[in-house]
């Protein structure tokens, strides 16, 4: 709180800017009769001291303030007479208490050259101040108590939403008012400059106590990087006060340090700006250089020891095509499962005594049927299958072409527990419409390719004529019992 009283003052200066000459009288001197006449107060006037005690905040989203004042004054104005607050004045104190609280690399010279902080409090004074005076302040002195919120940018962040910038003006002449605001909740990480100030000519307006309550939300730090690691200082942030968090882009112990930027894993060095690692990797792959690191794909894979790349346990998402011209039973089948709300992404699980369990709990209802299977969704071998899952009738032939897709897709891709199946409906294409023509010569089958042979025989392209390669192949060698060994 900032008394202003003698005994305090060096004490609240730590914390306050705090004018000891000018606007610091005594309580008698300006008739406040709400304290000791030898007591000190704050007293206000557009005539010279436009602007009083003022504080500084480094706030995070989420964080929460209280601010409270007494404010006084002994009658009402007899003009409207005002002038401009002195933005100059402001903006040195501003600029000043934003460098000397870490605000990036620049002076207090520099931050006065950057437009947006004297763009950002003229905005402010303009939407707040000036246009809550016409509907709140006749009969009063044009006297508030501001606080304006800052981003990382130094853009005035000002919203009509109860939260971040604000003002709260003074009560009745004669009358002792309350000024402030509770719990004023913050969106963004910044700085939060409040202070008192009074523009009207002749008018002493007190101000005294005020006092300013910083409520920590869990937001501690927030550090943005480019791919390979390198701090986005200037959309970056960290809490006041909090301990430096040194484990920073892939868990790795950061070393700023002389500017020196380096990354201390376990293994080796990790250098951000280079994308590299500063020693050859103990684990080393002939397929890739031994100083590359996260194997040049930063967003897929980490590396917090320096040792090798992960993938951060990921589990592989396997696409299974179900082509309404191979499957069409099985197609409509998925269709009107995913309509009915089954998931398109199922996860699978090789532990066969659940698949079986899975199985039989889907099929309790559905009785056999020669020459018919019985298709699930999802299906048995997936956690989601089961008790709830899909079924219906389709032709035998259909089903086991079906199983040998997912048993060679599941060897293939090597498959374990927790990988995903992602299906793929492929509707047929429509017939386009063709007019009469002499038949083309065939062409000679020594210039066309297996695939192509294929294709020809069995009236497919494309997507489909791959996936019934994948079956014809799939079904031999892996027969579905192989997915689902099911007795």
């Amino acid at each position: 709180m900032a008394t202003l009283e003698n005994g305090t003052l060096d004490g609240e200066k730590r914390y306050y800017d705090i004018l000891t000459t000018g606007s610091r009288v005594t309580a008698g001197s300006v008739h406040y009769p709400y304290a000791d006449g030898n007591s000190y107060v704050e007293s206000l006037n557009g005539n010279s001291n436009k602007t009083g005690t003022s504080i500084l905040l480094k706030v995070m989203a989420g964080d929460k303030v209280n601010i409270a004042a007494d404010s006084w004054y002994e009658r009402s104005p007899s003009s409207g007479d005002v002038s401009s607050l002195p933005v100059g004045e402001l903006l040195s104190t501003l600029a000043g208490g934003i460098s000397g609280a870490g605000g990036g690399s620049h002076s207090a010279a520099q931050l006065l050259e950057d437009g947006n902080l004297k763009n950002g409090l003229t905005s402010f004074l303009v939407q707040k101040a000036d246009a809550d005076y016409p509907n709140n302040g006749a009969g009063k002195p044009k006297a508030y108590l501001n606080y304006v919120l800052f981003d990382e940018q130094l853009n005035a962040v000002i919203s009509d939403d109860g939260n971040n910038s604000g003002v709260s003006g003074v009560g009745d002449e004669g009358k002792q008012t309350p000024v402030g605001v509770s719990e004023r909740l913050m969106t963004r990480n910044g700085y939060l400059y409040i202070f008192v100030s009074n523009e009207t000519r002749g008018t002493d307006v007190v101000f005294d106590n005020l006092q300013v309550t910083h409520i920590r939300g869990p937001l501690c730090e927030e550090t943005h990087y480019y791919p390979f690691g390198l701090t986005m200082a200037g959309i970056s942030s960290r809490a006041a006060g909090k301990l430096q968090n040194k484990r920073k882009y892939n868990g790795i112990e950061y070393e700023n340090s002389f500017d020196v930027n380096i990354g201390e894993a376990f293994f080796r060095t990790h250098d951000p700006q280079l994308g590299r690692w500063w020693q050859i990797d103990p684990k080393p792959s002939h397929s890739e250089s031994p100083y590359s690191a996260m194997s040049n794909n930063p967003i897929l894979n980490s590396d917090p020891l320096g040792d090798k790349d992960s993938t951060a346990n990921k589990p592989k998402v396997v696409p299974v095509p179900i082509p309404e011209k191979l499957f069409p039973n099985i197609y409509k089948n998925l269709m009107a499962s995913l309509a009915n709300g089954k998931p398109m992404v199922i996860t699978y699980d090789s532990n066969r005594q659940n698949a079986r369990r899975r199985r039989r709990e889907a099929l309790k209802n559905t009785p056999p049927r020669p020459g018919y299977d019985r298709d699930e969704y999802p299906y048995a071998s997936t956690k989601e299958g089961g008790k709830g899952a899909d079924v219906n009738y389709v032709p035998s032939s259909e089903n086991k072409k079906h199983g040998g897709l997912l048993g060679a897709l599941v060897v293939l891709n090597k498959m374990e527990t927790g990988d995903q199946f992602e299906m793929v409906p492929i509707p047929n294409s429509p017939e386009p419409e063709t007019s009469p023509s002499p038949a083309p010569s065939p062409a000679p089958a020594a210039n066309q390719s297996l695939r192509d042979r294929i294709g020809k025989t069995v009236g497919l392209t494309g997507v489909a004529l791959t996936v019934y390669i994948i079956i014809s192949e799939g079904s031999r060698l892996f027969p579905p019992r192989n997915l689902v060994p099911i007795p």
